[in-house]
C-alpha cells in the first residue's frame, strides 16, 4: 500500500487526502442535517398532538367551570326574583354559548389526539357531558319561563359537575403525561444525534490526523533526508552515504516528485564527486585532466574546464618566461655595467649644469630685488599723482563756488541799483512837492536833495562794484578753464603712472616667479644629480641582482617542472633574446641630451616670465 501510494504524484496525494477529509466533512454535515430535520419533525409533532391538545383541554375545562358558575346563579332563588325576563334570557344565552364552546372544544380535541386510550376516555366524557348539557338547557329554559330548578336537579348539577370536572382534570393529566413522553422521546433523539455527530467528527479528526502524519512522513521524510545530504554538500562533504543508506536509496525508485528529486540529487552528488576527484588530480599538478561539460548551462563545468586550460597556458608561459628570464638576466647584468659607466659621465655633466644654473639664479634674484624697488617707487609716484589730482579737483569745486557766489552778488547789486533808482524818483517827487509848498517845504526840499545825492552815489558805487565783479568773473572763468586743463593732464598722468605701476608690478612678479622657477630647476637638477649617482650605485647592484635573478629563474623552472601540461600548448624550450650593444661615445652624448631635454622648459613656460 505504501509503495503504491509512493508512486502517485505529490499533487494527487495531497488531492486524495484532502478529498477524504472533505468526504468526512460532508458526511458529518449530512448527519447533522438529518438529525436537525428529525428533531424539527419531532418538535412539530409534539406541538401538534400534545401542546395543542393541552390548550384545547384547558379551554374546555375553563368553559366548564364558567358554565357551573352560571348554573349556580340560576340556582339562587333570591337573585332570580330580582332579574327581568330579558336578563334571564341573556343568562340563558350565555349558558348556551358555553355549552356550544365546550362541544366545539371537545371536537377539536378529538381531531388532534393520536392516542386511542385518550380518545376512548374522551368518549366517556362526551357521554356524561351530553346528558349533563341536555339537563342544564332544560332547567335553564324552565327558569327563563318563570319556573325554578328543583332541589333534586340542583344536586344532580352538583354531583355531575364534580364528576365531569374530575374527568376533565384526568384528561388534562393524561395529555400532560403524553406530552412528557413525547418530550423524553425528543430528548433521546437529540442525544442520539449529538452522539452520532461527535462520533463521526472524532472519526474524521482521527482519519485526518492519520492522513496528515502519513502524508508528512511520505513527503517530509525523504525531503528531510535530501536536505541533510544537501547540507553535507554545502559544507564540502561529498560522502552523502552518511545519510543516504541503502534503505533511503529506495527513494530513487519512487515515480513521484520525491523520486525525481532523489534521482536528480544523486546525479548531482555523483558529478560533484567526479569533479572533486579531478580537482584533486589538478591539485597534485596533473593539468592533463578534462572536466566534462554536461550541458550548455553547466557554468561550473565550463569554469573548471576553462581553469584547466588557463592553468596549462599559465604554466607553459611560466616555464617559457623562466627560460627567458634566465637569458635576460645575463643580458641585464652586462647592460648594468654599461649603464654604470654612462651614469658616472652624466653625473659630471649635471654638476657643470648646476654651477651654471646657480649663477643664473643669483642674477635673476638680483633683478627681482631691483624690480621690487622700482615697483615701490612707481607706487609712491602713483599715490602723489592721485593726491595732486584730488587737490586740483577740490580747487575746481572752490572756483565753481566763487563763480556762483559772484553771480549771486551781481543779482544783489542789481537790486541795490533798482532801489537807488526808485529812491531818486521819490526824491524828485519830494522836491516837486516841496516847491509847491513854498517856504513851508524848504526843509523837506533840503532832505529830498540829500536823498537824491545819496541815491546817485549808491547807484555809482553799485555800477563800479558790478564792473569789478564782472572782471573777477572773467578771470575766474579763465582760471577755471586752466584748472580743468590741468586736471585733465593730471588724470592722464595718473592713468600713465597706474599703467607703469602695473607693468612694473608684472615685471616684479615675473622676476619672482623666474627666481622661484630657477630655484626649483636648481633643486630638480640637484635631485637629478643625486638620482644619477644613485643610478650608478644601483647599476652595480643590478648586475649582482641579475646574477641572483638568473639563479632564481633556474629554481623557478625546477618548481614548475612538477606540472604535467598538454603537449598541444607546450612552449619552445628557449627563446633568443637580442643582446644590446654597449653605448658608444656618440650614443652616450645622445643619452645626455635626452636627460637635458627631459628637464628643459618649453616656450609656453618661459612666456609667463
Amino acid at each position: 500500500m505504501k509503495k503504491l501510494f509512493s508512486n502517485i504524484k505529490m499533487f494527487n496525494k495531497i488531492l486524495i487526502c484532502f478529498s477524504l477529509v472533505l468526504a468526512i466533512t460532508i458526511i458529518v454535515a449530512i448527519i447533522g442535517i438529518i438529525s436537525l430535520t428529525k428533531m424539527e419533525a419531532m418538535v412539530q409533532d409534539l406541538y401538534d398532538s400534545d401542546i395543542v391538545a393541552l390548550h384545547y383541554a384547558g379551554e374546555v375545562a375553563v368553559d366548564f367551570q364558567e358554565l357551573r358558575y352560571e348554573l349556580n346563579k340560576f340556582s339562587n332563588v333570591y337573585e332570580l326574583t330580582e332579574l327581568s325576563k330579558q336578563q334571564l334570557t341573556e343568562r340563558y344565552d350565555d349558558i348556551s354559548e358555553k355549552i356550544v364552546s365546550i362541544n366545539e372544544g371537545i371536537e377539536e380535541l378529538e381531531a388532534v389526539i393520536d392516542s386511542q386510550e385518550i380518545l376512548d376516555y374522551i368518549k366517556i366524557i362526551k357521554s356524561g357531558w351530553s346528558s349533563y348539557a341536555d339537563v342544564v338547557l332544560e332547567q335553564a329554559a324552565k327558569v327563563v319561563n318563570g319556573g325554578s330548578i328543583s332541589p333534586d336537579n340542583q344536586d344532580l348539577f352538583t354531583e355531575s359537575g364534580v364528576v365531569l370536572r374530575e374527568q376533565f382534570f384526568t384528561l388534562f393529566d393524561m395529555l400532560s403525561e403524553s406530552a412528557g413522553v413525547s418530550v423524553n422521546d425528543s430528548t433521546d433523539a437529540v442525544v442520539t444525534s449529538v452522539i452520532m455527530m461527535i462520533a463521526v467528527i472524532v472519526l474524521g479528526v482521527v482519519i485526518s490526523v492519520v492522513l496528515g502524519l502519513f502524508l508528512a512522513k511520505i513527503i517530509g521524510g525523504p525531503v528531510k533526508v535530501m536536505a541533510e545530504a544537501a547540507n553535507l554538500l554545502a559544507v564540502g562533504d561529498i560522502n552523502i552515504s552518511k545519510v543516504l543508506n541503502e534503505k533511503r536509496m529506495q527513494y530513487a525508485t519512487y515515480k513521484d516528485e520525491i523520486g525525481d528529486f532523489t534521482r536528480a540529487f544523486l546525479e548531482l552528488a555523483k558529478s560533484t564527486e567526479e569533479q572533486v576527484l579531478l580537482t584533486e588530480k589538478l591539485e597534485s599538478g596533473d593539468l592533463t585532466v578534462n572536466f566534462e561539460i554536461r550541458s550548455d548551462e553547466d557554468k561550473l563545468g565550463k569554469a573548471l574546464s576553462d581553469l584547466v586550460a588557463n592553468l596549462n597556458t599559465l604554466v607553459s608561459d611560466i616555464v617559457s618566461t623562466a627560460e627567458q628570464l634566465a637569458s635576460g638576466s645575463r643580458i641585464v647584468s652586462d647592460s648594468s655595467v654599461s649603464l654604470s659607466q654612462g651614469a658616472a659621465e652624466q653625473a659630471s655633466s649635471v654638476e657643470e649644469l648646476i654651477a651654471s644654473i646657480d649663477e643664473v639664479s643669483t642674477q635673476t634674484a638680483l633683478n627681482a630685488q631691483n624690480t621690487m624697488k622700482a615697483e615701490e617707487f612707481a607706487n609712491s609716484t602713483l599715490k602723489n599723482a592721485q593726491l595732486g589730482n584730488d587737490r586740483m579737483n577740490e580747487m575746481l569745486r572752490a572756483m565753481n563756488d566763487i563763480n556762483v557766489s559772484s553771480n549771486n552778488i551781481i543779482s544783489i547789486i542789481k537790486v541795490i541799483e533798482d532801489i537807488a533808482f526808485q529812491t531818486n524818483i521819490l526824491a524828485l517827487n519830494a522836491a516837486v512837492e516841496a516847491a509847491r509848498a513854498g517856504q513851508y517845504g524848504l526843509g523837506f526840499a533840503v532832505v529830498a536833495d540829500e536823498v537824491r545825492s545819496l541815491a546817485a552815489r549808491s547807484s555809482k558805487a553799485a555800477n563800479e562794484t558790478t564792473a569789478l565783479i564782472e572782471g573777477s568773473l572773467k578771470k575766474v572763468e579763465i582760471g577755471t578753464k586752466i584748472a580743468n586743463e590741468t586736471a585733465t593732464a593730471l588724470n592722464n598722468i595718473v592713468e600713465y603712472v597706474e599703467k607703469t605701476a602695473e607693468i612694473v608690478s608684472s615685471i616684479a612678479r615675473a622676476s619672482n616667479e623666474q627666481a622661484t622657477a630657477l630655484e626649483q630647476i636648481n633643486q630638480g637638477v640637484t635631485q637629478i644629480s643625486q638620482i644619477v649617482q644613485t643610478n650608478a650605485a644601483t647599476s652595480e647592484e643590478s648586475a649582482a641582482a641579475s646574477e641572483e635573478l638568473s639563479t632564481q629563474a633556474e629554481q623557478l623552472k625546477e618548481a614548475v617542472s612538477i606540472f604535467k601540461i598538454k603537449d598541444a600548448i607546450k612552449s619552445p624550450s628557449s627563446v633568443e633574446v637580442e643582446k644590446p650593444k654597449k653605448n658608444t661615445p656618440k650614443e652616450k652624448k645622445i643619452v645626455s641630451d635626452e636627460v637635458v631635454a627631459a628637464i628643459s622648459l618649453g616656450d609656453n613656460d618661459f612666456g609667463k616670465y
